[in-house]
């Protein structure tokens, strides 16, 4: 996009009320990225700026400005000094989507894949996650810990380990956590997910999740690695039993 169609752009235009469930940080980054994924805000829109979204949400310009900035450093946005923050075009990424899920992924497959890459994330998120990015993912954890749905406990799950990849700092991990969160929304997942729920066993996700948080917020790569490994080890094999039985 060229300088001079950025300041052709016309701001989106929200509905009013559309910020009143951002009472905080997290709230904000949720029905952003919402907007995003839902094409309430499409590639090229010019977004309110700071003190604008600030006066609709109350929340104070300090907060807006990490908010947009997250939302950055994921490539969901561009930020033009002088001019704005604009949705990126995704187009390329989103054909690239479609043709991966062209070819349906067992949950069995993505657990496997899942299994060997999120691990290696641990160093480069110790080394390279901002310390609010690092406070996102303990809200995340603290406010998942009553989910009482599949679609609550899912939705948080997927917050959290996209996060993970966020909290690189590498576009290309970025990208690819959302890939995966597009894989997770995919109804055979969301259908395992939905059979395989119970409160006990989120109970002990959440448990595992707080881990992980609390070892990545204390930069101790070896055990938030090791950590992770167990988690996603019993994830996979759930996952792997009940598509087993479901098969039978």
């Amino acid at each position: 996009m060229k300088g001079s169609d950025i300041d052709d752009q016309k701001t989106a235009e929200f509905d009013p009320g559309f910020f009143d469930s951002a009472r905080n940080r997290a709230d904000l980054l949720r029905v952003l990225r919402a907007a995003l994924t839902d094409g309430t805000l499409r590639a090229g829109d010019r977004l309110p700026n700071e003190r604008q979204i600030a006066n609709a949400s109350g929340l104070s310009r300090s907060t807006v400005r990490e908010v947009l900035r997250d939302l950055d450093r994921e490539g969901r946005v561009l930020r033009h000094v002088g001019r704005g923050t604009f949705v990126a075009d995704m187009g390329l990424v989103s054909a690239d989507r479609s043709a991966m899920l062209d070819v349906p992924l067992s949950p069995g497959e993505l657990m496997e894949f899942r299994s060997v890459v999120e691990p290696s994330l641990v160093n480069l998120v110790v080394l390279n996650a901002s310390e609010e990015q690092l406070a996102r993912l303990v809200e995340i954890v603290e406010g998942s810990k009553h989910a009482a749905t599949p679609q609550a406990a899912e939705a948080a799950d997927r917050a959290f380990h996209e996060c993970l990849f966020a909290a690189t700092g590498n576009r290309f991990f970025m990208d690819l956590g959302r890939r995966i969160s597009a894989v997770r929304a995919e109804r055979a997942w969301m259908k395992l997910k939905e059979k395989s729920f119970s409160p006990e066993k989120w109970a002990v996700y959440w448990n595992e999740h707080r881990s992980i948080s609390r070892a990545l917020n204390d930069r101790d790569a070896d055990l938030a690695r090791s950590l992770l490994k167990s988690h996603l080890s019993g994830v996979r094999t759930a996952a792997t039993l009940l598509a087993v039985g479901a098969g039978t």
